[in-house]
């Protein structure tokens, strides 16, 4: 049950704008509130006698989760978050490969998430990244790689991808503030990325302003993207 709530809350986190959930558990009823305490909850207080329950007038006890918590890691997450090396090029390439050729595919034709895709095969290319970024990937219960973003000491945010099986659960929430804590750690005062057709609406949920829409090359091909900024201070 435990890991069933923190699975939806993180769904429910990445895909709205709720900052603080609410939990009322009746009197007596131990096995609930330690799910909620497990997840992350905290008892904030009791409400007497604020319900009625089978013929008379019961407590309540009352729990809160704040998103910036349970998303921080002062809670239980859904992912677990680490740096990435060149040992995880492997699995970087194979995340990459899923997000573009099946996430991506929704915006851009057949022809250019191959092409986006091609740009995956060189492994000295992963290793500059690497050299260049601070990567951080999420991995869920079972240590599999769900996703992964970067952040460098400029603010600038290269990568953000999320394996096609894991959309929609909060991983790149997870990410993008993990990714932000690292900037504001950096000293930046902005941060800049460059935005698939795809990823835009995310980035604008979460205070990201478009500066100029582009077309930028992949391999071969050209594509569209947006050049997209973050104030931090």
């Amino acid at each position: 049950m435990t890991e069933a709530l923190k699975r939806t809350i993180c769904e429910y986190l990445g895909s709205t704008d709720v900052v603080r959930i609410y939990a009322k558990i009746y009197d007596g009823n131990q096995a609930s509130m330690r799910v909620l305490e497990k997840t992350g909850f905290c008892k904030y207080g009791i409400s007497r006698k604020a319900c009625f329950k089978n013929g008379r007038f019961v407590d309540c006890h009352c729990y809160e989760l704040l998103k910036e918590d349970f998303l921080a890691g002062k809670v239980g997450r859904c992912c677990t978050l680490r740096q990435l090396g060149e040992a995880d090029i492997p699995d970087m390439r194979l995340l990459f490969l899923s997000a573009v050729l099946e996430v991506n595919s929704r915006d851009y034709t057949s022809e250019e998430v191959h092409d986006w895709a091609s740009c995956g095969d060189s492994d000295v290319r992963w290793k500059e990244l690497l050299s260049d970024n601070h990567y951080i990937g999420a991995f869920d219960t079972d240590g599999h790689m769900s996703g992964f973003t970067s952040m460098n000491r400029e603010g600038h945010l290269h990568s953000m991808f999320v394996h096609s099986d894991c959309q929609g659960r909060g991983v790149a929430t997870q990410l993008l503030s993990e990714a932000e804590r690292l900037a504001v750690e950096y000293g930046a005062e902005e941060i800049t990325c460059e935005v698939s057709l795809t990823a835009r609406p995310f980035f604008m949920k979460r205070g990201y302003k478009v500066v100029k829409i582009q077309k930028a090359r992949a391999n071969r091909l050209m594509l569209t993207n947006f050049v997209m900024t973050k104030q931090l201070k």
